[in-house]
């Protein structure tokens, strides 16, 4: 990215953010952002890359995080979890893996795992799905 374009990128995000990504995630380049209102409030979703990897974090105005996801590889993706998958999307392969992780009392919890497959001749989906191998959440859900 060019510099006059990133420092345009982080002059508009608050200064808590900034530096709860930078305690967080040193180095972290951030990539692109956005302001959302979830469940009654504020988070602003941050994409961004750390020692070469994708990640994204939902903050709060004041630089707290409330959960971030970290691309991973396919085949570390927990059997229950790729099963389920592709049980529920017979014959789609997987595109991208992001780990899930929540952040509960400030320490870190797994959720579960986003995965966007591609079925044969099809339109790519996004399902989550818990540790466990329940359904969370698929695209055009309403939850």
């Amino acid at each position: 990215m060019k510099p006059f374009v990133l420092a345009v990128l982080l002059l508009a995000l608050p200064q808590p953010i900034l530096d709860a990504l930078e305690a967080r995630f040193p180095g972290a380049e951030i990539r692109k952002w956005s302001k959302e209102k979830e469940h009654g409030a504020v988070l602003y979703d941050v994409e961004f890359t750390h020692a070469g990897l994708k990640l994204e974090a939902d903050m709060t105005p004041d630089g707290k995080i409330d959960n971030w996801e970290k691309e991973i590889a396919a085949a570390d993706l927990p059997a229950v979890v790729r099963d389920a998958a592709l049980a529920k999307h017979p014959g789609a392969r997987i595109v991208e893996v992001m780990e899930m992780t929540n952040v509960v009392e400030g320490k870190d919890a797994l959720g579960g795992y986003e995965i966007v497959l591609e079925p044969k001749g099809g339109k790519k989906t996004e399902i989550a799905v818990a540790p466990d191998g329940k359904i969370l959440e698929e695209d055009g859900d309403d939850d």
